[in-house]
């Protein structure tokens, strides 16, 4: 059983452990295009949270928090049901948006994020996108002591991404599955394209097969995401507590909207951020901190093999 310590102790308060879902339905995913189609019906079929099904987990560590990600998954599927009863007119000017637009803000900018961007250390010191900085007050060392403020400008983008990624999460994935295609890296490797052009380049989006199944892999091994991935047990934990606490806010929203507390889609996602402000602020406080003092051991014990004296000559 692991260990509790005392973050864990505090998380453990903070979040209630919720019940799995029966797997019922069957999702072939024996070539890459079984595996693309499997996840547009898996959506068609309200069973968003099966999509980690097809997802590629390297440990135990990934499948148990890829697990909590797909109650997730099924928590925003309810609440676009919500949002598509309680709103459908706006909800179809959102739609026609992002048809005028194309791929849509949120794939588009995945697709083109590799081009845009110009700072490869994702999530370290700033996320850097076409129109869009957040600082996270690391950059040089530097602590901040309040929170940088968004321009309006940047307040209205932050809002549109947020309004389309909880009222419509999964339409581009259901009425756009035509516009996703494979194109062979090598015998057990394809990468996903949408348009023909690369997602997440210049590394890419890619489906590897392993067991006789085609499995999508997540951006784990990119330089910046691998830099900040969990490597020890409480760290995992914080990462599924971090889920945790986007599904309650999501779940929280959704009922927001049925009793009518939510106006709209614009309160819709300045909600989202009220509530989720607070604790993903100290989740993250709680992450920084046991990074730092892995990093700290992982100094002390390579100052320790420095200094340690030579071996005499003719012994090991």
């Amino acid at each position: 059983m692991p260990r509790l310590t005392p973050i864990r102790a505090v998380l453990l308060l903070a979040f209630m452990l919720a019940g799995c879902d029966s797997r019922t339905a069957e999702y072939p995913a024996d070539t890459p295009e079984q595996t693309l189609d499997s996840a547009a019906a898996m959506v068609a079929d309200g069973n968003a949270d099966r999509l980690v099904d097809l997802v590629y987990a390297e440990d135990e560590h990934m499948r148990s928090l890829l697990n909590q990600v797909g109650l997730l998954l099924g928590s925003m599927q309810a609440l676009a049901d919500a949002v598509q009863n309680r709103f459908p007119e706006e909800l179809e000017a959102l739609r026609n948006k992002t048809r005028r637009e194309g791929a849509g803000p949120i794939l588009a900018r995945l697709v083109a994020s590799g081009r845009s961007s110009t700072n490869r250390e994702f999530g370290v010191s700033q996320i850097d996108r076409t129109g869009l900085t957040l600082d996270t007050g690391k950059a040089a060392g530097k602590r901040r002591s309040r929170p940088p403020q968004m321009s309006e400008s940047q307040r209205e983008l932050v809002n549109s991404l947020l309004r389309q990624l909880l009222a419509d999460p999964y339409r581009w994935l259901e009425q756009g599955r035509a516009r996703l295609t494979t194109s062979r890296i090598t015998d057990d490797t394809v990468a996903i394209l949408w348009d023909g052009k690369a997602v997440l380049p210049p590394f890419g989006l890619v489906l590897i097969q392993r067991e006789n199944r085609w499995w999508l892999v997540p951006p784990t091994s990119f330089p910046g995401v691998r830099k900040v991935m969990p490597r020890t047990e409480d760290e995992w934990f914080v990462w599924g507590s971090m889920v945790k606490t986007i599904r309650n806010v999501v779940e929280d929203l959704r009922k927001d909207v049925d009793a009518g507390r939510i106006r709209n889609l614009t309160d819709l996602a300045d909600t989202a951020v009220e509530k989720a402000a607070i604790p993903s602020m100290l989740i993250f406080f709680a992450y920084s901190n046991l990074v730092e003092q892995r990093e700290q051991e992982q100094t002390a014990q390579r100052n320790t093999k420095d200094a340690a004296p030579d071996p005499p000559p003719g012994k090991p």
